[in-house]
């Protein structure tokens, strides 16, 4: 209410109640007055002050089973269901996605997490994470991948990275990145670090003078290498959610350099958060190198970090070599993507990889694609079909699009000019346990969980220098990809959190 519009009240005149006091008694008033001012002001500053410095440190301990008035129950409720055993809950997790909260009455440095859980499916993916961003963003870590857990190789490293190696060669995880094999296949799983600096320089070569427009639509993540030389840097990349799925749909755009991440930029989601097919303009990020010099001569590796809800509509850079690893999934197909594409145009990559793999979600990716002189025909969704490609580089000619592709040991061009090799080793990412197969050597930032009775148990430790916290509450999330489509469940059977305040002293 503003004050002039406040009702009217009787006003007090000193006169009515005449008041005599001395000089001395006013200067005792005053000095009482500043005394209790002190007082209260020392005491909110002590208390800001140990709320968020602790000169001797705090460690307070949460228990799922034992304080839910300090970490709530999984959820939410439709996506969860609770059993009872015994006096003790256990949350059956039905959907990829479901959260819970933990007080924070300190501005904790860590926490170390150790969760109870079982996990049945032979190819489900679990992690958990924390809140870091204001904006649907959270800092994960793998906490299961039983691809990993069942292989009987020899493994190096007790703390992420961890090497397994089919016949032991390596002492130590830092002898195998300071001299990684050139004779050998290496796999990795969730590890985008490179292995070390890459000194090559290509001969002859000139900076564009007009920048490269990559317009095919790729469908979720992907990754990049191109090649800088005696040249600015600077790359635009269009995102567009699809919106098939519930949640929101963040992306996450890590570039890499010599092993280090030299650059992250987040971009939100679109707005939509239901999985109502409804689409928005796409969004637009745009990296430049930041001040007045030009960036670091060599192979730049730009990891493109994006749910499959998302369509990568067009990537644009100065820059002209350009190669994609791993997988590759062009989606240029009106039938199965007709909220965000126009028409069904063809696709055509280059690849030196010694075999492929493809395979289409869609009945409308049905369809007889071309691999040099071959003919590979996709008769049936979720299927995998192999091809080897014949020549050093190979043409590949795709009529309708939204195939995903696997090369083994080797890269993709959308042009045979852009084509280069950016690494002098020979890399598979790992997809399933046929990729394993393959493979000398794996290396990953995934430590195993361990096996205790019935239930697997694993202990994570999270910096949360960047957690979010809103109202003295952090939110965590536990992510299981695909659970609900493969009509899979992970049982939870306790959450034990101990956070961490460091003392100063």
């Amino acid at each position: 209410m503003s004050r002039w519009l406040q009702p009217p009240r009787r006003i007090l005149y000193l006169k009515e109640f005449p008041i005599h006091l001395t000089k001395e008694t006013v200067q005792k008033i005053r000095i009482i007055g500043q005394f209790l001012g002190i007082i209260l002001l020392t005491a909110f500053i002590a208390y800001i002050f140990l709320n968020n410095i602790t000169p001797f440190g705090v460690t307070t301990h949460y228990t799922l089973q034992q304080n839910t008035a300090n970490i709530s129950d999984p959820g939410p409720k439709n996506r969860v269901d609770v059993e009872e055993k015994n006096g003790i809950k256990i949350f059956h997790q039905k959907h990829d996605l479901i959260y819970f909260n933990t007080k924070m009455p300190f501005i904790f440095d860590d926490a170390t997490v150790k969760i109870t859980f079982r996990n049945d499916s032979p190819d489900q993916t679990l992690s958990l994470g924390f809140q870091d961003q204001s904006r649907y963003h959270y800092d994960t870590q793998l906490i299961d991948v039983p691809l990993l857990n069942t292989l009987s190789w020899n493994t190096i490293g007790m703390t992420s990275p961890i090497l397994y190696q089919r016949k032991l060669h390596f002492g130590t995880v830092d002898d195998f990145l300071a001299h990684p094999p050139k004779d050998a296949l290496i796999g990795t799983y969730a590890y985008d670090n490179d292995f070390g600096a890459s000194t090559q320089q290509l001969p002859n070569y000139q900076p564009a003078t007009t920048d490269t427009v990559i317009d095919t639509p790729l469908r979720g993540k992907h990754t990049m290498y191109l090649y800088l030389h005696h040249e600015p840097f600077h790359i635009t990349i269009e995102k567009q959610d699809l919106n098939w799925y519930e949640d929101p749909d963040p992306m996450t755009v890590n570039i890499y350099k010599d092993g280090d991440l030299v650059n992250q930029t987040f971009v939100d989601d679109d707005g939509i958060t239901d999985n109502s097919q409804k689409t928005l303009p796409p969004q637009v990020v745009e990296i430049k190198n930041p001040g007045p010099g030009l960036p670091e001569d060599g192979i730049y590796k730009i990891v493109i970090d994006a749910s499959s809800d998302t369509i990568i509509k067009k990537i644009s850079t100065n820059l002209h070599k350009i190669v994609f690893a791993g997988s590759l999934f062009p989606a240029a197909n009106h039938e199965s993507y007709g909220t965000v594409i126009a028409s069904t145009s063809a696709t055509t990559v280059y690849t030196d990889a010694l075999l492929l793999s493809v395979m289409t979600y869609h009945n409308a990716g049905l369809q007889e694609i071309s691999v040099g002189n071959q003919t590979v025909s996709i008769a049936g969704i979720k299927q995998t079909y192999p091809a080897t490609p014949g020549d050093t580089i190979t043409k590949v000619d795709i009529p309708k699009g939204d195939i995903v592709f696997n090369g083994f040991q080797g890269y993709f061009a959308f042009n045979e000019d852009q084509f280069f090799q950016p690494m002098p080793y020979h890399i598979l990412p790992i997809n399933n346990k046929d990729d394993s197969d393959l493979v000398d050597y794996i290396i990953t930032d995934y430590v195993p969980s361990q096996k205790i009775d019935d239930w697997q148990v694993t202990e994570k430790t999270f910096d949360l220098r960047s957690a979010y916290i809103k109202n003295g509450v952090l939110s965590w999330i536990i992510k299981a990809p695909q659970l609900k489509i493969n009509n899979h469940e992970i049982l939870i059977d306790n959450i034990d959190i101990t956070f961490h305040k460091k003392s100063w002293l």
